[in-house]
C-alpha cells in the first residue's frame, strides 16, 4: 500500500482531499482546501527541497473570516528564533492579523523580513489574490494584481 503521505490535516476536517498530479514529468501530492472546517497542512521538514530557492513567485486566492495574526497562507518556512527568525519564505497575514504580508529569509541575510503594509488593511469575508515574488534580490507583494511593496533587504537563495 505503500508509505503514509508527507503531511496530515489540520481542524476539523472535511475541506482537505488529497491526491497526485504530474507536472513537468514529477508527480507531486498535492492538498486541494474545498471549504469546510481544516485549516492546514503540515508537511515534513524535507518537502521544500525540490521548490524553486533563488527565484519564484506563488500566489494564492483567500477569504478570511477572521484575524489571525502572523499566519501564514501558503510556505515553506522552518522557524527558528534562535537564528535570526528562521529561513524560508511564507506568504500570509500580517502581525497586525488585518493586512497581507510576505515574509522571507534569504541566506546572504541576518533576519527575515516580514513585507507588508500595515495601512492598507484587508475586509474580512471578500476574496483577495496575493502574492509574492522573489529573483534573489528584490521581494514583491501583490494584492489583488498590484504591486504593494518592494525591498532589496534580502538576497542569496532562501
Amino acid at each position: 500500500l505503500g508509505s503514509p503521505p508527507p503531511f496530515a490535516a489540520g481542524g476539523a476536517g472535511g475541506g482537505v482531499t488529497f491526491g497526485s498530479e504530474t507536472f513537468a514529468g514529477r508527480s507531486r501530492t498535492v492538498a486541494s482546501f474545498a471549504g469546510g472546517d481544516a485549516e492546514l497542512v503540515t508537511v515534513r521538514g524535507d518537502s521544500c527541497s525540490g521548490l524553486p530557492s533563488d527565484q519564484f513567485t506563488v500566489s494564492v486566492w483567500v477569504r478570511l473570516s477572521e484575524a489571525r495574526p502572523a499566519a501564514g497562507f501558503v510556505g515553506c518556512y522552518r522557524n527558528d528564533a534562535s537564528d535570526g527568525g528562521g529561513m524560508g519564505w511564507y506568504l500570509g497575514a500580517s502581525v497586525t492579523g488585518r493586512s497581507f504580508a510576505f515574509v522571507l529569509r534569504g541566506e546572504g541575510s541576518d533576519a527575515a523580513l516580514q513585507l507588508t503594509d500595515t495601512t492598507e488593511q484587508f475586509t474580512l469575508g471578500t476574496w483577495y489574490h496575493v502574492a509574492g515574488s522573489y529573483d534573489s534580490t528584490t521581494m514583491r507583494l501583490m494584492v489583488d494584481g498590484a504591486l504593494v511593496l518592494t525591498s532589496t533587504a534580502q538576497s542569496g537563495p532562501v
